[in-house]
């Protein structure tokens, strides 16, 4: 995601030529990207992620948009205004889409490649939640977290507190 972020920076500021060969990088990433996650990813989430399915298809139809963008775009002119609003809405697009991938879909995954931790993911882990799910699940059930901790065990770990919501405490100074 961070190649594709840089890349949309890249390309909003160049002109020309130049902003032509980034917007034909970006198009490739893109589509490298989605096929990528079409083939590993999707599959993944609909078989281990809770409401995966749901997820899944959502993502994959925000890919869909965004490819229906591209191909609008490749029918402008680089620079020109109809290109210009549809790079902004493509931009937009994707950036939400990325942030949802990366909080809803797999929130630790690159802590895990970064640190080269793939031994912590086995059978007993089939799923792994961000701050915002479990706050989320936490909260149906009538509680609500106060206070969260980074730990660096099993590629990033997360450790909350919670407590019920008529209790009042409210969040922790840290």
């Amino acid at each position: 995601h961070q190649t594709v972020r840089s890349l949309f920076t890249e390309i909003a500021a160049a002109t020309g030529e130049r902003r032509e060969e980034l917007f034909a990088t970006l198009r490739e990433n893109l589509i490298r990207h989605e096929v990528a996650e079409e083939e590993i990813v999707r599959p993944l989430t609909k078989s281990s992620v809770p409401g995966g399915e749901e997820i899944a298809e959502e993502r994959i139809a925000a890919e869909s948009k965004a490819e229906d963008l591209l191909k609008q775009m490749e029918k402008e002119e680089v620079g020109s205004p109809a290109w210009e609003t549809l790079f902004n809405t493509l931009h937009a697009d994707v950036e939400e889409h990325a942030t949802k991938e990366e909080t809803l879909e797999f929130p630790h995954l690159v802590k895990l490649v970064e640190e080269n931790q793939f031994d912590t993911i086995y059978h007993e882990h089939f799923s792994y939640f961000s701050f915002l799910s479990a706050s989320t699940i936490f909260a149906a059930h009538g509680l609500e977290l106060f206070d969260v901790e980074e730990l660096p065990t099993h590629g990033g770990s997360l450790r909350i507190y919670a407590s019920h919501v008529e209790d009042g405490s409210g969040l922790s100074e840290r």
